[in-house]
């Protein structure tokens, strides 16, 4: 188990945004989570908030004002679509900054982690040396302090167009814009990200099949 620094007490507010169905993946992930917890820091106090709606950023505003309405000291958001450890929310609460994520694949079947290094960023740090400053990672799997909440609400989940790239900015690296713009830094921590999955769907061909009836007399196609 990762050793925690010593604080005072702890409440984890679990955000949940979604257009509606969590995938099963996802649901047991997070039963796994929550058994972990209760079992091993049952002074950890963790209030679960989930939300539905189409627009993510007006989904993720809610749970944050939910969240500070709950005086939660930290929040742990977790994506419908991801999968992780039962240890993940002691993983990033032993890093002790203000914002630590996990890195994780695309939805398109590559193994690439997708997050963006600070300019900056200098080697790793952490309590293993298994941080690294960064400049936007996705919010799937992501903890941050209250005290960010506090400083950026609520203009921070927005929707921009970058001219640069010739397309739209994600909520995600809009609100890491304005919290690098109020002083907080924000990092990956590297190890966790290699037990990090992200759900998708691919369609199933036949191909196989195909192959198998090549060889056979008489098979219909």
């Amino acid at each position: 188990m990762p050793i925690l620094p010593e604080t005072n007490a702890r409440k984890v507010a679990i955000c949940v945004p979604s257009r509606g169905l969590w995938c099963p993946e996802f649901g047991l992930s997070l039963a796994h989570l929550m058994a972990y917890q209760a079992t091993n820091y049952p002074e950890i106090e963790i209030k679960l908030i989930a939300r539905n709606s189409t627009l993510l950023s007006n989904n993720r505003l809610s749970l944050a004002r939910a969240a500070l309405e709950a005086n939660a000291t930290h929040v742990l958001w977790l994506d419908d679509d991801q999968t992780f450890p039962a240890h993940v929310l002691q993983e990033l609460l032993a890093a002790n900054v203000d914002l630590v994520g996990a890195a994780y694949p695309p939805r398109l079947g590559t193994q690439t982690l997708q997050w963006t290094r600070a300019s900056d960023a200098v080697g790793l740090s952490g309590p293993r040396n298994n941080l690294a400053k960064a400049k936007y990672v996705g919010f799937g799997v992501l903890l941050m302090r209250t005290d960010v909440l506090r400083a950026v609400l609520p203009d921070c989940f927005g929707i921009k167009y970058v001219d640069q790239l010739e397309c739209y900015m994600g909520e995600d690296n809009a609100f890491f814009d304005c919290a690098r713009a109020h002083g907080f830094s924000l990092y990956v921590d590297l190890m966790l990200s290699s037990q990090i999955g992200h759900i998708g769907t691919f369609v199933c061909e036949h191909a196989g099949t195909r192959s198998t009836f090549a060889g056979l007399d008489g098979a219909k196609r």
